[in-house]
C-alpha cells in the first residue's frame, strides 16, 4: 500500500513538472516586445503634419480664434492667417427708424457681397442709440449681419447710456464695454477699431487707448494693416477735420499702417495717401475712406481737402475691400450695385517703426 501511494506521488511530480516546462515555453517573446510587435502590425495610416515656418500658411485644422479685448495694454491676437485674399466691407452712419436706406445697403452686403467679415465705422444707430432703436431698427437691417460683424461707436451711439445699450447690444463685438478698443486679424492684414469719442475715453498721447495703440501695433507681425474709427481726421465735408486725433495719425504711421475708414460725415471720399501732417507721401502714407453712407441720410461738401481725389454726396451704398497677403483693392458700390470708385495698391515695404514728431 505504501509503495503504491509513493507511485502515485512520483506520477503527480512528473505531470507538474510537464505543465511548467509547457508554460515557460509559451513565454518565449517578453511582453515588451509583443506589445511594439501588436503596434507595428496595426492597420493604423501614419500622419505627417507640416508646418512652414517661412510662411503665414498655417495648418487646416487650425481653428479661428476670437480675439477678446482685455484692460491690459495689448490684446490676444486671433489667429486667422492664409495667404488667399479676403473681403471686408462695410460702412457708417447707418440706421434710422422709419427709413428704408440701411435695409438697401444691408441688402447689398447680403445679396451682392455676401462673404468675409463685415464692419460699421460707428452711428450703427444715427438716432439716440437707444436699446429700442438697435433692436427694431438697426437689428432688422445690419443686425442680419451678426455675429460676422465688427463695430466701433459713434457720437449717436452715445447719446444714450453706451454701456446698457451700445456694449450690451453688440457684446461680444464691439470691444471692452467703455473703453471700445479692440484688434483682430482677418487673413493675412491686422485690424484695429478705435473709439474717437475722446470726450469720454481719451485719444490724446498719453491717453490709455494711445498707449494700447501703441503696444498692440509693436508686436503686430502682419505686413498690411487697416485701422477704422468714426470722426475723419482729415475730411472735405460739412464737420470739417477732427484735428483731437492727431494722436491715432501719429502712431499709425509711425508704424506703418496702410489704410483709414471713418464714417460721421455722410458722404463718400476717397484721400491721396499723406502724413500726419496732411502731406502727400504716395510709399509710406495711409489712404483714407470716409464712407458715410450706410443709410442715414446725405450731407454735401464744404471744403476740399487738397489730397482729396474722389467725393460723392448723393448715395447709399458700402466698400468692398479685398484683402491679399501684399496688397488691396476697393470697390465703393452703391444700392443700385452700381461700382462708383474702384482701386487698388499694395501695402507700404518695408514699414519703419520710429517716433513721429511734430515741430
Amino acid at each position: 500500500m505504501i509503495e503504491w501511494m509513493r507511485k502515485i506521488i512520483i506520477i503527480k511530480i512528473i505531470l507538474f513538472s510537464l505543465l511548467v516546462f509547457v508554460g515557460c515555453t509559451n513565454q518565449a517573446i517578453s511582453p515588451g516586445e509583443e506589445s511594439e510587435n501588436s503596434f507595428n502590425n496595426r492597420n493604423t495610416p501614419t500622419l505627417t503634419r507640416t508646418v512652414n515656418y517661412f510662411t503665414k500658411t498655417p495648418a487646416p485644422s487650425l481653428p479661428n480664434v476670437t480675439r477678446t479685448p482685455t484692460s491690459s495694454p495689448i490684446a490676444t491676437q486671433t489667429a486667422t492667417i492664409t495667404s488667399t485674399p479676403v473681403y471686408f466691407s462695410g460702412a457708417g452712419d447707418i440706421s434710422i427708424c422709419g427709413q428704408m436706406g440701411d435695409e438697401q445697403t444691408a441688402a447689398l452686403l447680403l445679396e451682392r457681397i455676401g462673404s468675409g467679415l463685415y464692419f460699421t465705422a460707428g452711428d450703427n444707430s444715427n438716432e439716440n442709440g437707444l436699446m429700442y432703436e438697435y433692436i427694431n431698427c438697426f437689428g432688422p437691417s445690419w443686425g442680419q449681419l451678426m455675429p460676422n460683424l465688427r463695430v466701433v461707436p459713434g457720437n449717436h451711439d452715445y447719446y444714450s447710456n453706451p454701456i446698457e445699450n451700445y456694449w450690451r447690444y453688440f457684446e461680444g463685438l464691439a470691444g471692452e464695454a467703455g473703453k471700445g478698443w479692440y484688434s483682430f486679424e482677418h487673413g493675412d492684414w491686422h485690424i484695429v477699431m478705435l473709439n474717437s469719442n475722446c470726450g469720454y475715453v481719451g485719444c490724446g498721447p498719453t491717453s490709455e487707448q494711445v498707449a494700447w495703440l501703441n503696444a498692440d501695433l509693436s508686436v503686430n507681425n502682419s505686413d498690411c494693416s487697416l485701422a477704422i474709427w468714426h470722426h475723419p481726421r482729415y475730411n472735405s465735408g460739412i464737420a470739417g477735420n477732427s484735428d483731437w486725433l492727431y494722436s491715432f495719425w501719429d502712431v499709425l504711421y509711425a508704424h506703418g499702417v496702410d489704410i483709414v475708414v471713418n464714417g460721421h460725415d455722410h458722404h463718400y471720399e476717397r484721400m491721396a495717401k499723406i502724413n500726419p501732417k496732411g502731406e502727400i507721401e504716395p510709399m509710406l502714407g495711409i489712404r483714407t475712406f470716409i464712407v458715410g453712407t450706410g443709410g442715414a441720410s446725405h450731407y454735401g461738401i464744404d471744403q476740399i481737402q487738397p489730397f482729396s481725389e474722389v467725393r460723392i454726396t448723393d448715395q447709399f451704398g458700402v466698400i468692398q475691400f479685398k484683402l491679399g497677403p501684399k496688397g488691396y483693392s476697393w470697390q465703393f458700390i452703391n444700392v443700385n450695385g452700381e461700382v462708383m470708385d474702384q482701386g487698388s495698391d499694395t501695402c507700404s515695404p518695408n514699414k519703419p517703426i520710429f517716433e513721429f514728431t511734430r515741430e
